[in-house]
């Protein structure tokens, strides 16, 4: 009975997770924003105020955008409570990146 039981809700857990497309965040989902810090380098390398206290983890790929426009994405190799680090990549351009942009995480 224990196995019929198990086989039942874990089909229902996969028909409810199937039922829902996957590019919609989950109702009440609001996506961590923060700012850049620094941009040195020529706006390669980044500092964020989103950090390991926001669910930021080293390996962490981050947006970078001013206004409605993209401007980036960072690759976050030093996290810490508050604040992390990063290399710019993707974008127009490493080095469009800049100090005041918006940073979205996952």
């Amino acid at each position: 009975m224990r196995r019929i039981l198990t086989i039942v809700l874990t089909s229902i857990l996969l028909a409810s997770s199937c039922s829902s497309p996957k590019d919609v965040p989950p109702e009440g989902y609001k996506p961590n924003v923060g700012q850049v810090l620094a941009a040195t380098d020529g706006g390669s390398s980044v500092v964020i105020s989103l950090g390991t206290e926001h669910g930021v983890r080293p390996g962490d790929s981050l947006v970078v955008m001013r206004g409605t426009t993209r401007v980036g994405e960072i690759i976050i190799h030093e996290a810490r409570g508050t604040q992390s680090a990063g290399q710019a990549v993707g974008g127009s351009g490493a080095g469009d990146i800049a100090k005041g942009d918006t940073v979205l995480a996952k």
